[in-house]
């Protein structure tokens, strides 16, 4: 009924507030000095959930006869702008994994229940002892030979070599096939080169995807033979690498570019272990060193967005 002399709270629009009930109390005095109050409750709810570091893929080689191989990992961090509860992993670091592929999921809650998940996958590759690491291929293929199989755990080395008409041949490398100048595939020969990813090499040719096929060329339509430089890759890669294999330093080539700017390259050992990890931008030519670390083949992985290319290594 009287005139207000002052109107004071005790927090002001656009102040800051932190997770959780607030309350706001004004006061109001009038010209007689006499008081009132009022209030409201300010609450700010917690919807972000924690952030768990992604865990790239592992890539583990079985020791021949077994059927698995014990994979370890850095468990990953977390984060969250309030607080983390509890962090829980679908497996441990040192399990058995069986081969093939298993997807690892861990789950992170914070201080106010939102969750969040994150997955990788452990690769387990079997070896076939009876499977050289090299394999050269030479001489003359007829129709007579029949269907033939070369296999080789990391190159296969074609030199000298005529394919006749009618001549089925099958080229299953784990790394790279390299050719000479000099190979002649004629008129209604059949030759197949393959990567192989999963361990299968000749013993199921249904498993793999065909990096070059020649059924009923003509002589002045085949495709021009790599020289030994040259490997026969994944098409869908978006990088290559070279040399390879190499002394120790080597280059890995952007081929394409992507949504984001920049790309996550690690380099892994057969055992699984990681040996290089780079945020490098993605365009243009990057060394890489492998000076100091033992000769043998080595696994490529790049992540940029949600590409993910995988590429084999050898060092000499």
């Amino acid at each position: 009924n009287c005139e207000v002399e002052s109107l004071e709270g005790s927090h002001a629009p656009g102040d800051f507030f932190p997770v959780g009930p607030t309350s706001v109390i004004y006061t109001a005095v009038d010209v007689h000095g006499n008081p009132s109050y009022s209030g409201f409750v300010v609450e700010v709810i917690d919807i972000e959930p924690p952030e768990i570091e992604q865990q790239p893929d592992v890539f583990v080689f079985a020791e021949p006869g077994e059927e698995g191989a014990s994979v370890s990992w850095e468990i990953p961090e977390v984060t969250d702008n309030c607080g983390v509860e509890s962090l829980s992993g679908s497996h441990e670091p040192g399990d058995f994994f069986p081969v093939g592929t298993t997807v690892v999921v861990y789950t992170a809650e914070d201080i106010h229940g939102n969750t969040s998940t994150m997955e990788f996958q452990v690769i387990v590759m079997i070896i076939d002892p009876d499977i050289p690491e090299f394999a050269d291929v030479s001489g003359f293929f007829t129709i007579d030979d029949g269907e033939i199989c070369v296999e080789a755990l990391q190159t296969i080395h074609v030199s000298n070599a005529v394919f006749e008409p009618g001549a089925q041949v099958n080229l299953v490398a784990g790394h790279s096939i390299l050719f000479t100048p000099g190979v002649e595939i004629q008129a209604g020969a059949n030759v197949h080169a393959y990567i192989d990813q999963d361990g299968t090499f000749c013993g199921d040719l249904t498993t793999l995807v065909s990096s070059t096929e020649n059924d009923e060329a003509h002589d002045d339509e085949l495709p021009d033979m790599p020289t030994e430089t040259d490997v026969f890759r994944d098409p869908g890669l978006f990088f290559k690498v070279y040399p390879n294999p190499t002394e120790g330093v080597f280059t890995l080539e952007v081929l394409t570019h992507g949504e984001t700017e920049s790309m996550l390259v690690e380099v892994y050992s057969l055992l699984g272990g990681r040996i290089i990890q780079r945020e490098l931008p993605l365009e243009g030519l990057h060394a890489l060193d492998l000076t100091g670390h033992q000769p043998g083949l080595y696994i490529v992985r790049v992540m940029s967005g949600d590409k993910v290319g995988v590429e084999r290594l050898i060092k000499r």
